[in-house]
């Protein structure tokens, strides 16, 4: 998904792609995602969804975060 956005011109970050986010767990991607104004792309439902509401109950603002159902890996991140 992030090459596909990078080659229509998108400034894209990839978890998978890149060793310094591969450790990160979900709330430090989410928060670096948020510092960078980045809209975070995930299939990883699961986690995410739950956190979300997490954020949106106490107060915390994103920049924005889009899980995704259709997944070709179950635990791909890209921050676009």
């Amino acid at each position: 998904m992030a090459r596909a956005e990078r080659q229509s011109g998108q400034d894209v970050r990839a978890a998978d792609e890149e060793a310094e986010l591969e450790g990160l767990d979900d709330v430090d991607l989410l928060t670096l995602a948020t510092s960078e104004g980045r809209i975070l792309v995930t299939f990883d439902v699961k986690d995410f969804v739950p956190m979300l509401r997490e954020w949106a109950e106490g107060g915390r603002r994103h920049a924005g975060c889009y899980p995704s159902w259709r997944a070709a890996s179950a635990t791909s991140t890209s921050v676009p």
